[in-house]
């Protein structure tokens, strides 16, 4: 099967990661606003867009903002590719099946809020994943870039923090391990753009948790989801879990940000170069395909593996219309590998104080100021 151009898989960046299609919706939020809302449907559907963070009405113009408009994929594009009998091996993966309450659980406890607050304007806020217990979280470079902005700016022009628990609160402080230098070099450009577009091609990043927002002691060890790169399938039965905030005012999402999450299965395969691999995976929509939840979590039901991140969504005139699609942990170890990190497992091995220390000291700087020159024109 031939591959899809990456231009044919453009879709939102979405900070949304929860989405249930006639399957179970489970969240901790008061049950006043845990229900779908209500959206009136756009006069151009096509051209509805929404931020990258959920923001308050009132956030400044001058915040970087991502925002995208996608249009609708050609069904000619939306084949899936051909499962393979035999997937390749995994960095981590778990062996014994579990029960979906505690695969939800489970995925719960090593969820986090990326949360970042500009000087002027409202706040910034996705998803991430613990995936290690040292407390390393995978996020998307979509949410991290805004990290890397906060090392390169003046101290208090933007300050993130990352929160856990339902409704979240502050918790740590992190500093990137690394992003993805390839999707810096191709979206750096797109920060200032109100109208910008990704199709989820190299969409990570891997933060360090480095202190306690209140001074305290890290946990000698955090909950963490491990990782699988088997090859999924079409049908595949996955938990999604974020922490969606496309319909909340400012106010909620600093003090009342819920997570949710929701059982459904993927419904297509996609590849960006390779029609062997499977780089991305569509799992429909729901009121969760929306902004709040990038770099939230895909999660293989049987087993509770992390499988996939979510990254990216079609446009559509409501939640349920929208494609929510995320990129799989396959695709990010073959990324870290091409861009000389030798794949998750090599990335994660060793002194990660030491590999913190080198990008922060060594690469940051200059994939920063690729953005601080973007937002300049």
């Amino acid at each position: 099967m031939p591959s899809l151009p990456p231009r044919l898989l453009v879709g939102l960046y979405v900070a949304a990661a929860v989405i249930v299609v006639g399957a179970l919706l489970t969240s901790d939020q008061p049950a006043s606003t845990a229900t779908a809302p209500t959206e009136a449907a756009p006069s151009a559907p096509e051209q509805q867009t929404y931020n990258l963070f959920p923001a308050a009405e009132d956030r400044a113009t001058t915040t970087p903002t991502v925002v995208a408009v996608a249009s609708k994929q050609p069904a000619a594009v939306a084949a899936a590719l051909q499962p393979e009998p035999t997937p390749p091996p995994s960095p981590t993966t778990t062996a014994q099946a579990k029960d979906p309450g505690t695969v939800n659980t489970r995925t719960r406890a090593a969820l986090v809020n990326i949360f970042c607050t500009p000087k002027t304007g409202g706040p910034l806020s996705g998803s991430g994943i613990i995936v290690d217990s040292r407390g390393v979280i995978l996020t998307n470079a979509h949410v991290a870039q805004f990290l890397l902005l906060q090392s390169a700016l003046p101290e208090g022009r933007i300050t993130c923090v990352v929160r856990t628990g339902s409704p979240a609160k502050p918790a740590y402080y992190a500093k990137l391990l690394y992003i993805s230098t390839a999707w810096i070099d191709a979206n750096a450009s797109k920060i200032g753009q109100s109208h910008a577009t990704g199709n989820g091609e190299n969409d990570y990043a891997f933060l360090q948790i480095i202190g306690s927002v209140d001074d305290s002691p890290l946990p000698n060890t955090f909950s963490f989801a491990q990782m699988t790169t088997d090859k999924p399938s079409k049908g595949d039965e996955v938990l999604l879990a974020g922490y969606p905030a496309g319909f909340l005012e400012s106010a909620t999402i600093q003090k009342g940000l819920y997570i949710t999450s929701s059982f459904t299965t993927v419904e297509n395969l996609f590849t960006f170069k390779d029609p062997k691999k499977v780089d991305l995976v569509s799992v429909g929509g729901t009121v969760v395909s929306q902004s709040g939840a990038s770099g939230g979590s895909v999660v293989r039901q049987r087993d509770g593996a992390l499988l996939a991140v979510i990254a990216t969504a079609s446009d559509a005139a409501n939640t349920a219309s929208r494609d929510l699609r995320a990129i799989t942990l396959a695709h990010v170890d073959r990324s870290l590998a091409a861009e000389g990190k030798g794949g998750i497992a090599a990335l994660l091995t060793g002194d990660l104080s030491q590999k913190l220390e080198d990008f922060n000291t060594n690469t940051a700087p200059a994939l920063a100021k690729k953005l601080l020159e973007a937002l300049k024109k």
